[in-house]
């Protein structure tokens, strides 16, 4: 990625090796190992500049730039395992001294070959910048909004569940394209059935398009997967099946909701709208002010 930028991507679907003797593995860690290597020798030779006709300063140079890539990548990358074992972002400190190392060498490399040096140095870094920025505004345009980066990310890792549910919930659900949306969260969902998140999106979505008894199901599944009672979830169920025009269900639901967390003002609200539904406005309106004594504003993102 630092010489060859091309085909990148947020979310790489990269491969998971569990033998060190696998070749990728330990050909990648041979090289490494060379590469570090390199570093503690120019480093050891660093005051012996006639070993390489090289001003001393660009040895120690182009060693601390070697140091500095493997020290600061190692905060994020290392033997401890992570879900995530690349991304992009990693690389910006690390590279930072080590470009400026390469570019060190490089100059003093070429001033052994060429007196001409300086010049065509200038020239060949210059017309790399310029190839460089070239492919980096290329590159911005597919951050332009969230549809096209995460449309990006599905073409490039299209066996990865993540960026369905980002595509889904962030790109087309902004976008207002909810059954385009849906779409990505059942991709998602497919390719990794326990994703509780996606899960979780889909169930908003589901509501939003009056698909209440989906949305029932979806509730039902995060609750197996979450393994965890909570009021919000039974909150959610009695709000569905008061869309279902099913107020004593609801009211079922919602009351197991206050056995859960006696404070949970959505709760209480859906219960006033549901004996709102049953002729009952006294005990409506109770309900009603106990919501709102509890902050109801709080809760924007509950159903009701």
């Amino acid at each position: 990625l630092l010489f060859l930028p091309i085909n990148q991507n947020l979310d790489y679907d990269y491969p998971i090796y569990n033998s060190f003797l696998n070749p990728n593995v330990f050909l990648s860690f041979l090289l490494l190992l060379s590469i570090f290597g390199l570093g503690v020798y120019l480093f050891y030779y660093s005051k012996k500049s006639s070993t390489f006709n090289l001003h001393p300063s660009s040895l120690r140079l182009t060693a601390f730039g070697i140091f500095w890539f493997f020290i600061t990548l190692s905060v994020e990358s290392s033997i401890i395992p992570i879900e995530d074992i690349i991304f992009e972002h990693r690389l910006y400190p690390p590279s930072i001294w080590l470009i400026v190392a390469f570019a060190c060498f490089v100059f003093y490399v070429f001033s052994r070959i060429t007196h001409h040096a300086s010049h065509i140095t200038v020239l060949l870094l210059a017309f790399f910048v310029i190839v460089l920025s070239i492919a980096a505004y290329q590159r911005n345009s597919v951050w332009q909004d969230e549809l096209s980066l995460w449309n990006d990310v599905v073409k490039k890792s299209p066996n990865k569940a993540r960026g369905y549910n980002n595509l889904g919930a962030l790109g087309y659900y902004k976008k207002g394209a909810i059954n385009d949306a849906i779409q990505a969260l059942l991709t998602s969902i497919r390719l990794k059935p326990d994703y509780l998140e996606a899960h979780i999106n889909l169930t908003g979505l589901y509501y939003k398009q009056e698909m209440y008894d989906e949305a029932i199901e979806e509730i039902r599944i995060t609750q197996l997967l979450s393994q965890n009672e909570n009021a919000e979830d039974y909150t959610n169920l009695g709000a569905l099946y008061l869309k279902k025009n099913l107020p004593d269900k609801a009211i079922e639901y919602l009351n197991h909701a206050l056995t859960l967390n006696q404070y949970y003002a959505p709760a209480y609200n859906n219960l006033s709208i549901a004996y709102e539904l049953k002729g009952q406005k006294d005990k409506a309106y109770e309900y009603f002010k106990k919501a709102y004594s509890l902050g109801l504003d709080k809760y924007p993102k509950t159903f009701n």
